[in-house]
């Protein structure tokens, strides 16, 4: 047989798998396995490629900039206490006087010879019922702080996707190298153009599929939309179907193993790998996704329906009612009850994108978007996907307006200007708890089948946020982005890297915003490297992907040691600033 004819019938069969045949993939149900068996064959195949398989990238990006000084460590470093300057925004608890929480604080825990954020000390839900530490989440951690950014959102969404204004997006550096069935994925993130957007834009022309999670319903099912020949069914994948699909194609492949000038290899026990992932994976969509649902809502809720010392154990905040301030929304003025935690009323329940109801957190969105995320990329869909949670608590608030009537449509949302402390310190907390929830639970699974180690996933917004030192909330921070991530390739110890300042510097070039005060983590130098910018960030990033770095003016952090990538730096610490 010709090299030619070897090619030709291979590619015949990666085509009949991808698009379907007219007898052995007749049905949508076995056009999904067909997929994925597709997909199966293009990663042998690019394993024997020089440059080997990309790793598959998780980006969550937590839209508008979140205060996150209750999740990563500001001060990881005891000695450093000393030069804090304090700004009363700045909390990771509340304070007591007479029997209620009346203030806040930065107070920290000890873990591990490290000073973390109040909240990992707590536990979080687990899947099998019980409860387990959040600190499990410092295992395969590397979070970079004081990251010099945009300090407005469109623009920061713009260089947090595209850095250095490549016309590309930095998730298309896995895309374009991947041989998954659907090229990207995206799950609630909003765009609305170019330089506003998380909008995926591949070298290749790849598209991605984009789900609306604010619409609710079966995202799996919506995922496979174009496979589904009627969408009030979903369809099952019944023995004799697979048994007939991989009866017929494992022939084909089986050959294409033998065939040593076919350029790559097919094992069977692989093969029996790719049986056993379709037939566990794609019996009932509804059965699948509804149970990866449930298991997420019970994590999350589970999470927040637990007493927190220092948190939700007394009453919160002050004892009359509040007014507002120069015609701002500032929540923790304008809540008409005595006590914070009653800040929650009914919502109406019909919209998925609501986290509560009835006085008690709901998982809303954020179980959704993480069931489908596990299953593509358990199942191999796609090695590519954003995973936007915009509107992380939802919470409607008892309020005034100017003229004194009740107003009942405010939330607590990631831009978080005129959240006030305390809503803003107890929403964060219980957010963070959930998120650290539901990602370990993902890792876990990611490690039972083996692929932690190709995958990074990326926890983080487009900007920092500057407290105000009037402690009525926060405000665009281009200066002190943090990002935490995971992935299996990192030490299993947390790395926390990246120097801050004591205080703030002043004025930093947002016109009419001059009142932060304090320490939040403005980003310091850093010996060999500079102050921290998004293109170290996407340099770090791409080396753990194992994709080109798509930057020009930065060197990753990271080197690796014994196949484990290790920062270059050591723990970030605390440096004077000048007067």
């Amino acid at each position: 047989m010709s090299r030619d004819s070897k090619f030709e019938r291979r590619q015949f069969l990666l085509n009949s798998l991808k698009v379907g045949g007219s007898s052995i993939f007749a049905n949508p149900a076995t056009h999904l396995a067909s997929m994925m068996l597709a997909g199966f064959v293009s990663k042998a195949q690019a394993e024997t490629q020089a440059e080997g398989r990309p790793g598959k990238y998780l980006f969550i990006p937590l839209m508008g900039g979140p205060a996150r000084w209750t999740f990563p460590p500001l001060w990881p470093h005891k000695d450093d206490f000393a030069m804090m300057i304090r700004n009363p925004t700045v909390g990771t608890k509340f304070t007591e006087s007479g029997g209620r929480y009346t203030g806040t604080e930065y107070k920290t825990t000890t873990i591990n010879g490290m000073e973390w954020p109040w909240l990992w000390q707590f536990k979080v839900g687990k899947a099998d019922g019980t409860m387990r530490p959040m600190a499990d989440l410092m295992g395969n951690m590397l979070m970079m702080r004081g990251i010099h950014t945009a300090p407005f959102h469109s623009r920061g969404e713009h260089l947090r996707w595209q850095p250095e204004d490549i016309p590309y997006t930095f998730g298309a550096l896995v895309t374009d190298r991947s041989p998954a069935s659907i090229p990207a994925v995206n799950i609630g993130v909003p765009f609305t153009g170019p330089a506003t957007s998380y909008r995926h834009i591949s070298t290749k022309g790849k598209a991605s599929i984009d789900l609306n999670a604010k619409a609710g319903g079966n995202l799996v099912a919506r995922l496979l939309g174009g496979l589904q020949t009627s969408p009030k069914k979903f369809h099952q994948l019944t023995k004799n179907s697979l048994k007939t699909l991989m009866k017929e194609t494992t022939v084909e492949l089986e050959k294409l193993a033998k065939d040593e000038s076919a350029g790559f290899a097919v094992s069977s026990s692989s093969l029996k790998d790719a049986e056993d992932i379709i037939e566990r994976g794609f019996g009932n969509l509804d059965t699948v996704f509804k149970g990866l649902l449930a298991k997420y809502e019970s994590i999350v809720n589970r999470t927040v329906n637990q007493n927190l010392v220092g948190i939700n154990d007394k009453p919160v905040g002050a004892t009359s009612g509040r007014t507002l301030t120069n015609g701002y929304n500032y929540r923790d003025e304008v809540i008409n009850q005595a006590d914070i935690r009653d800040m929650i009323k009914k919502v109406n329940t019909s919209d998925p994108e609501q986290l509560s109801t009835n006085g008690s957190f709901q998982p809303g969105r954020i179980a959704a978007n993480f069931a489908v995320a596990e299953f593509a990329l358990l199942n191999g869909l796609s090695d590519n996907i954003a995973m936007g949670i915009d509107s992380y608590m939802n919470v409607n608030l008892k309020t005034l307006t100017p003229s004194g009537n009740t107003r009942t449509t405010d939330y607590i949302s990631f831009d978080e200007h005129g959240n006030g402390r305390f809503s803003t310190l107890l929403a964060n907390t219980f957010f963070n708890l959930c998120m650290g929830g539901c990602l370990l639970e993902l890792i876990d699974q990611l490690k039972k089948a083996n692929i932690f180690n190709d995958v990074l996933i990326d926890l983080s917004g487009e900007m920092g946020r500057t407290p105000r030192e009037d402690q009525k909330g926060s405000d665009h921070g281009g200066p002190n982005l943090d990002v935490a991530m995971w992935s299996g390739a990192l030490p299993q110890a947390p790395n926390v890297i990246g120097n801050v300042l004591d205080q703030t510097p002043g004025f930093f070039g947002i016109s009419g915003y001059n009142n932060y005060g304090g320490s939040w983590g403005y980003g310091a130098s850093n010996d060999g490297y500079g102050n921290f910018t998004l293109g170290h960030l996407a340099a770090t990033q791409a080396a753990i992907l194992r994709v080109p770095n798509p930057v020009r003016s930065a060197k990753p952090i990271l080197v690796s040691e014994g196949g484990v990538l290790k920062p270059t730096l050591g723990m970030g610490r605390t440096k004077k600033a000048r007067a």
